[in-house]
């Protein structure tokens, strides 16, 4: 295109920015991927003496997917990031960026080099495990060296490309196959790389008054093998091998104590093994699952059935627990996750009201739940429309009234967070359409005699 600019004074400076108009995510996915987009511009004058100055280039270029890594275990769709287990081999899925390679090594050894596939996933069988602990870590080929990938926690949702998982051949029962599912079927596998003997595992959620399934592969073949689950001192189910497969399986209900309960302290959780005249025990601290809730901004009351998915850094909704990702609010509007400790963001959706999508959360704890508030949706044309750009707001200021209504659109390279308290405007806008937000009067249809700064 070109496009004829105004008078330059002498002595005078002049520029011209570069940038893509906003796509929808249509479009991104329909675009080819792993390429580099670059705009130029270049300025011809008349009489000028240095045309050497006269042109500039702008290149976005297109990163690769950010490599996520679990262990999987038959029977569950949970990803495993930090276990113990009595065998010598692991089962590994992951998410990348279609048809490049991923290089996988144990303890900067042993490469295996593996495709991500057209959907982005990819799967491998690593065998012959060193006893003791073994770190595996997956990265780009042609990219950083294992041993100069940045592995903050193997429990870190940040540090998704690494697993870490201790073998010990001398285990009565495989703690990475341990599982708690509940009466609506949902499964949790609470991380078992620090269970040893004396030794006590981080904290893990489960639901208060809810009844759990226990169950666990044995590994030692001890057909005398006897295994109870011990929660605060007090014997509440053994876990038996009622058809000889190997799979150990009890129940419960957990009940924490009135004190425990009020005030989110955790409470000891044994399994006792018994076998061969020797017993040992493997602890764990548990607590109640802390509930977040989803409301109608205007009225205060929960919302029932609205969509809750939690996000990875890198925006995709996965298997990061047991819990179904999304899942519906209930009559209450609650929702919880259970999560290894990492940064996450919460999408929410509900017919009837405007989508949201929260700032980082860090479920540091495990545990994933923040309090949400919808705002209706507005079924009128908007009476102003505001584009949020990378510079400021267009128009930056907007003369309305009680009862109209201000579409917001993100018309930036980026997206928009908020940078006020409370009430203060505060959207995650896409592109074209309503914008995302918890405060009241961010958007939509202005209340009463609101008169604000946009």
């Amino acid at each position: 295109a070109t496009i004829l600019l105004a008078d330059v004074a002498p002595s005078a400076a002049g520029s011209i920015v570069l940038g893509f108009v906003p796509v929808t995510g249509a479009q991104v996915a329909a675009a080819a991927v792993n390429m580099g987009y670059t705009a130029a511009v270049r300025v011809d004058l008349n009489g000028d003496i240095d045309p050497g100055n006269n042109s500039a280039t702008a290149t976005i270029e297109h990163p690769n997917a950010r490599l996520l890594m679990g262990g999987v275990v038959d029977g569950d769709a949970l990803w495993r990031k930090a276990d113990a287990t009595c065998q010598d081999s692991i089962q590994l899925a992951g998410r990348g960026e279609p048809g490049k390679t991923v290089n996988l090594r144990v303890n900067d050894g042993n490469l295996v080099t593996v495709m991500v596939d057209a959907n982005g996933t990819f799967a491998a069988l690593l065998t012959n495990l060193d006893e003791g602990r073994n770190l595996i870590r997956a990265g780009y080929a042609g990219g950083a060296s294992a041993a100069a990938l940045n592995v903050v926690s193997p429990r870190d949702a940040n540090s998704g490309s690494s697993v870490a998982l201790k073998v010990d051949s001398t285990l009565p029962i495989d703690p990475i196959s341990l599982t708690f599912t509940d009466s609506q079927g949902r499964v949790i596998h609470p991380p078992t790389l620090n269970w040893s003997w004396g030794a006590t595992q981080a904290d893990t959620y489960l639901r208060s008054g809810e009844s759990y399934q226990v169950a666990v592969d044995g590994c030692s073949g001890d057909p005398n093998l006897q295994i109870k689950l011990v929660l605060d001192n007090v014997l509440v189910a053994r876990l038996i091998d009622d058809d000889g497969d190997g799979r150990y399986t009890g129940s419960f209900t957990y009940s924490p104590s009135v004190q425990a309960a009020a005030t989110g302290s955790a409470t000891e959780l044994q399994l006792i093994m018994t076998g061969s005249g020797l017993e040992q025990s493997l602890v764990s601290m548990v607590q109640a699952l802390p509930q977040g809730t989803v409301r109608d901004v205007l009225t205060g009351q929960p919302v029932a059935g609205a969509s809750v998915a939690a996000l990875a850094p890198d925006g995709t909704a996965g298997a990061f627990s047991g819990d179904p990702n999304p899942q519906l609010t209930g009559a209450d509007g609650g929702y919880a996750y259970t999560v290894a400790a990492g940064i996450y963001r919460l999408d929410v959706a509900r017919s009837g009201y405007q989508p949201y999508r929260s700032n980082d959360i860090d479920a540091s704890a495990g545990a994933l739940a923040a309090e949400i508030t919808l705002m209706p949706a507005v079924a009128e044309p908007a009476d102003h429309v505001v584009y949020v750009t990378d510079h400021g707001f267009e128009p930056p200021v907007v003369m309305a009234r009680p009862g109209d209504v201000i579409q917001w659109v993100n018309a930036g390279l980026s997206q928009t967070v908020r940078t006020r308290p409370t009430r203060a405007w505060s959207s995650r806008a896409t592109p074209r359409a309503w914008g995302r937000s918890s405060c009241r009067w961010c958007h939509g249809r202005v209340m009463g005699d609101a008169r604000r700064g946009v």
